[in-house]
C-alpha cells in the first residue's frame, strides 16, 4: 500500500516485507518494472511491548523466506540482523489502539542476539546462503561469558498520560 503513495523519479523504490517475497517483488514491479528487486526491510522478527509476551518467529520459517528471496535474484536487508539495546526512553512507543511503551531490549528475535552471540535463526540463514555464494569456514570467537544482574519488579502500573497531571501540578 505504500508504493501507491508515489515515488520519487530516479530513486530506486523497494519493499519492505517478513513473509510473501513473491508477492511483494511482483507488486514493486508494478510501480517499478526495471531496477533490481530489493528488500530494504526484512522482518525476521518484531520488537516487544511492556506487558507482552516476548515476539519469536520459528528459524526455519524465516529460512524458507529467505529462500524466496533469494530465488527471486533480489537484494536483502535484514531487520534486525543485530540486536541491542535502548537506554532510558529512547525506546520508543507504539499508539495503535493504546499506548504501547517498546522494552529497552531491542532484542528483535535477530540473527545476533542482544549479546552478539549467534541464534539458530543465524545459521539457518547461514546455511541458504550457502547454496548461493561461497562463504569461508565460520570462525567465530568464543562467548563471551554471562551473568544475570536480578530483576526488577513492577508492582504498579499507570498509563504515562495518567501521570502526566500528577508530575506537571506544583
Amino acid at each position: 500500500h505504500m508504493l501507491q503513495g508515489g515515488m520519487v523519479e530516479g530513486v530506486l523504490g523497494m519493499v519492505n516485507f517478513g513473509s510473501r517475497a513473491g508477492e511483494a517483488f511482483r507488486k514493486l514491479r508494478e510501480y517499478q518494472p526495471d531496477g533490481p528487486l530489493m528488500c530494504m526491510e526484512f522482518w525476521i522478527g518484531w520488537f516487544d511491548h511492556w506487558m507482552e509476551k516476548h515476539q519469536s518467529r520459528p528459524a526455519p520459517e524465516v529460512a524458507e523466506v529467505f529462500e524466496d528471496i533469494m530465488r527471486e535474484g533480489a537484494s536483502v536487508n535484514f531487520y534486525m540482523f543485530h540486536g541491542g539495546t535502548n537506554f532510558g526512553f529512547y525506546n520508543g512507543a507504539n499508539h495503535i489502539k493504546q499506548y504501547e511503551p517498546t522494552v529497552n531490549s531491542y532484542d528483535y528475535d535477530a540473527l545476533l542476539d542482544e549479546s552478539g552471540e549467534p541464534t539458530e535463526k543465524f545459521y539457518a540463514v547461514r546455511k541458504v546462503l550457502e547454496r548461493y555464494v561461497d562463504l569461508p569456514k565460520l570462525q567465530l570467537p568464543e562467548p563471551v561469558p554471562k551473568r544475570a544482574y536480578g530483576e526488577v519488579r513492577l508492582d504498579q502500573t499507570a498509563g504515562l498520560f495518567d501521570q502526566l497531571d500528577r508530575l506537571s501540578s506544583p
